[in-house]
């Protein structure tokens, strides 16, 4: 008969794992309600590889080995899953992230619908208001030249002259009709005063000061310029002073 004293077996550690065990089934069944409900896979997966891990290794120490080591492969193979579903960027963000950066990188001046690039318009070299009396002219090739009185014509370096008897508007070169606004000025003058302008059809020698009207000339020294008549009524009748607008650019 033996002596020898019979093992005895640790009831602690059993305890132990079987706490563990429980605990990841309740966590396990937690991730798959919660996963569903978010619409996150990768929590599922996550909360897989915890009770795989945590069910293989009490199952290691039952002794049930071969099950132990399933569920310990199942667990980490989920939990690298989980972590590379992580580590992946979201498409929806990854989305918007590039919708952000093609807006920040859009030139403020540029439309975002825009598909053609718009001409960028040159500083004016003279934007000023100008009043001439019948029988005066100025040079509007540069900003604030005095009016000349006593002149018979828009001759010289005289850009425009208001005429004596009908209170008639001359410019050297005449007149091009202007339908748009001062902010398209300088492109459709340009256009207009292109020596392979086919505008003949809209070209005046002089024009009546009809207040609200737009025109296109060419000045003295070639360069582009817009005049818009502002004249003011008093009691129905138009000043004889004309009231210009004047706009000139290099080119």
């Amino acid at each position: 008969m033996s002596d020898q004293p019979t093992p005895v077996r640790r009831s602690g550690d059993n305890t132990f794992w079987r706490w563990t065990g429980n605990i990841g089934n309740i966590v396990g069944i937690v991730g798959v309600i919660g996963s569903i409900i978010a619409g996150k896979p990768y929590l599922l997966m996550l909360f897989i590889a915890i009770v795989g891990v945590s069910v293989g290794v009490w199952l290691m120490r039952q002794q049930r080995k071969r099950i132990g080591m399933a569920c310990l492969i199942l667990g980490s193979l989920c939990g690298v899953g989980a972590i590379a579903a992580l580590l992946q960027p979201n498409p929806q963000q990854a989305a918007n992230q590039s919708a952000t950066t093609a807006i920040a990188e859009t030139p403020a001046d540029t439309p975002l619908n825009s598909t053609t690039s718009t001409p960028t318009t040159p500083t004016p070299v003279v934007d000023q208001q100008v009043i001439l009396e019948p029988g005066q002219a100025v040079d509007v090739d540069r900003p604030n030249q005095p009016v000349a009185d006593g002149q018979n014509g828009a001759v010289g370096t005289y850009d425009l002259y208001l005429r004596r008897s009908d209170n008639v508007l001359l410019a050297q070169d005449g007149f091009y009709s202007f339908q748009g606004g001062p902010h398209n000025a300088h492109h459709d003058c340009k256009m207009s005063l292109a020596p392979d302008a086919m505008t003949a059809s809209q070209h005046s020698t002089s024009i009546t000061s009809t207040s609200g009207l737009s025109y296109c000339f060419a000045t003295s020294d070639q360069r582009i310029a817009w005049v818009r008549i502002d004249n003011k009524n008093v009691d129905g009748v138009t000043l004889v002073n004309d009231v210009l607008r004047v706009r000139v650019w290099d080119k």
